[in-house]
């Protein structure tokens, strides 16, 4: 019996039908041949190529959503308790619409200080030093303001539970989903 089980364990298992015949004794590879460009095999590759790159694209937009996302909520994080003892309200547990507007505001505005360092700084030198930055800023800052004027989706800091997950969020992305979001915008003035 012991002859029989290494027999079997040492036996190469036989090849299947369409395998290559790379490797076996007495026969040549054979070369890969090249595709026509207008046969179904080549319409099948072209497709499943775009549909990869498609796929990547979504997964790459998604991820920079996602990303957008936890960046502002951390933004919250970090400024909601400075926002409420500003207002001299530490105890408060929620926000009124009219709060998160401002708090939302004061995010759209948060490098306005560097826009102006910038500003300052090429009115001294009569040139422009930081030229893509103050674009990227600028970019942003428009951006932003158009969103908040359409629909800013923000944390709903009118209930006290989101404003303690907020307080309590350890940067963790999994937990994103489970805040409650709302659509906040800007009053016509």
């Amino acid at each position: 019996m012991g002859k029989n089980l290494a027999s079997a364990v040492l036996k190469k298992p036989k090849a299947k039908l369409g395998t290559s015949t790379a490797g076996k004794a007495g026969k040549k590879p054979q070369p890969k041949k090249d595709l026509h460009p207008n046969s179904r095999k080549a319409a099948r590759l072209h497709g499943s190529l775009l549909r990869d790159s498609k796929i990547q694209k979504l997964k790459t937009e998604s991820e920079d959503k996602r990303m957008k996302r936890a960046q502002r909520v951390y933004w919250y994080k970090e400024n909601i308790t400075e926002y409420l003892s500003q207002q001299g309200r530490e105890n408060q547990k929620e926000l009124s619409y009219d709060e998160i507007c401002n708090l939302i505001q004061s995010y759209i505005d948060r490098n306005k200080e560097e826009l102006e360092e910038i500003e300052a700084e090429n009115k001294a030198r009569k040139r422009r030093t930081n030229a893509s930055r103050e674009d990227a800023i600028r970019d942003a800052l428009r951006r932003e303001t158009e969103e908040f004027k359409a629909g800013w989706v923000a944390p709903d800091f009118r209930r006290p539970k989101v404003v303690q997950q907020v307080k309590d969020w350890q940067l963790e992305l999994n937990v994103l989903p489970s805040l409650a979001t709302a659509t906040f915008k800007r009053k016509s003035k």
